[in-house]
């Protein structure tokens, strides 16, 4: 009889997570939950709960990159593939218990399709079609860790006519899903970044070769002309097996696919384009790897402030550019918001103001310092105070408190229990009077973004050379007229 490991890969979706296992009851013999970047409302205690096994992993900006990582920690070579924000309906957990029960299926058989229903926001427009692989054997099967990459069988896959509910606030298909969403913008450039590079540097299951399957390589090679080529194929594609599917012929329906990969094969070309100009101007092009052993890069989004951060970054000798929606060619200081995702690395810094937040979150930047605002540049008159003589103000009038979130550097790739609390209780004082008198001092743009807290960027804590971190940390207080420091760890 076939044991069966359902992995979730998500970020947040606790509620949706809950509902999930409970409509999966008796769905599975395994659970794993890879979380996308750090758990703040403690995922891990509702899967330990329910029996399943949690990990927490680097942000990714999408749960398609942490497949790999969870089908290695399944106990079981079938596993079921649900999104949070899926369940499989009556009939489904009943088929899928069935099948816990039956004999191993054909070897030939790499793994089952379900039916994902299309829908509106409040009802579904589908009942019979599209398909996609959901229940899979692990070892009859290859991916690429690639953004909306699909999965390769080694056989067939066997249709299920079972419907695995997806219902989320909005619609999942058309023009508004694929251009209105941030998280969509992010999966598009995680997408078309990623196919800059060698399948295997991304990272693949069970895939060896150095070149792109046959559809991702047409994109790579010809853009303009597969986008064309596609905008027909897919709708006759789709649209004949839509009817094949017993699903009603609906030709508005068929938008979404082709409008999918006009839009993917354009992202593609212009990130072409400009990594070829980047590396021209002797730069070098990252689009989301990570940062390894290379300096931290900043990028500022551009506002009022924006030239005094980079004048402040500038100073401190980091590599550092201003991201402007339309940078004046003069300007060097200013680049487009296409040359910084081809620059930025996912452990870059991003800085941007409160306002900006939106903004902020469309790029593929781990580490966002939201900044309220610059301080003034020092001032060469002879009547402005010296630092010394900020140094010596009275507690009295000043009444700010920094607190350095030193903890979020050093447990940012394991966080525990002090990360943890201290992201509630930052949270809370969030939504208290005091935040307006709190900054959080945000060591190499490591701290979780809060809420109704302002942040200013720091450099990362070296627990081998911290003989100057005092120092620094004195003239930030006395810039920021505080009156107290709190830290978070040691420092």
């Amino acid at each position: 009889m076939p044991a069966v490991s359902m992995v979730v890969c998500l970020c947040r979706e606790r509620d949706l997570l809950s509902h999930l296992i409970t409509r999966a009851e008796g769905c599975y013999d395994d659970l794993v939950v890879v979380h996308d970047g750090p758990d703040f409302d403690n995922i891990r205690s509702l899967v330990e709960t329910c029996g399943g096994r949690f990990f927490e992993r680097p942000r990714k900006f999408s749960g398609d990159g942490h497949y790999i990582y969870g089908w290695q920690q399944a106990r079981h070579d079938w596993i079921f593939r649900p999104d949070a924000d899926e369940y499989p309906s009556p009939e489904l957990a009943g088929w899928l218990r069935s099948f816990r029960d039956a004999p191993e299926p054909d070897s030939a058989i790499s793994g089952f399709e379900l039916i994902i229903p299309l829908w509106s926001g409040s009802a579904q427009k589908t009942n019979q079609w599209p398909w996609r692989p959901t229940l899979i054997h692990r070892q009859r099967i290859r991916y690429i860790d690639l953004c909306e990459q699909w999965i390769i069988p080694d056989g067939r896959w066997e249709r299920v006519p079972k419907i695995l509910c997806h219902e989320p606030a909005r619609k999942n298909y058309g023009a508004s899903y694929l251009l209105g969403l941030t998280k969509r913008k992010r999966w598009l450039y995680a997408t078309v970044l990623g196919l800059m590079r060698s399948p295997i540097e991304l990272g693949c299951w069970r895939w060896n070769e150095p070149d792109w399957p046959r559809k991702w390589e047409a994109l790579r090679r010809h853009p303009l002309r597969t986008a064309l080529v596609r905008l027909f194929t897919s709708s006759w594609g789709n649209g004949r097996e839509m009817i094949q599917s017993g699903e009603p012929f609906k030709p508005l329906l068929l938008t979404h696919y082709p409008l999918h990969h006009w839009i993917t094969c354009m992202a593609f070309r212009a990130v072409k384009k400009e990594w070829a100009r980047v590396q021209s101007l002797g730069l070098e092009p990252y689009g989301m790897g990570e940062r390894g052993d290379g300096p931290q890069r900043v990028f500022i989004l551009d506002g009022p402030d924006a030239d005094d951060q980079w004048n402040s970054s500038r100073r401190s000798g980091k590599d550092c550019w201003i991201v402007s929606k339309r940078p004046s060619p003069g300007d060097t200081r200013r680049i487009s918001e296409l040359r910084a995702r081809v620059l930025m690395r996912l452990d870059d810094l991003l800085i941007h103001s409160p306002g900006q937040t939106a903004w902020a979150e469309e790029f593929l930047c781990r580490n966002l310092a939201c900044v309220h605002g610059m301080p003034p540049e020092e001032s060469s008159d002879a009547t402005a105070p010296s630092p010394s003589a900020t140094a010596v103000k009275s507690a009295e009038s000043r009444k700010r408190v920094l607190i350095d979130g030193v903890i979020f550097q050093l447990q940012r790739k394991r966080p525990a229990g002090i990360y943890r609390v201290w992201t509630s209780l930052l949270r809370e004082m969030g939504k208290s009077p005091l935040a307006k008198d709190i900054i959080l001092l945000d060591r190499a743009g490591t701290a979780p973004r809060i809420e109704g807290i302002a942040a200013r960027p720091a450099p990362a804590y070296d627990l081998s050379h911290f003989e100057g971190d005092p120092a620094m940390l004195q003239e930030i207080c006395d810039r920021e007229q505080a009156g107290l420091l709190i830290s978070t760890y040691y420092s």
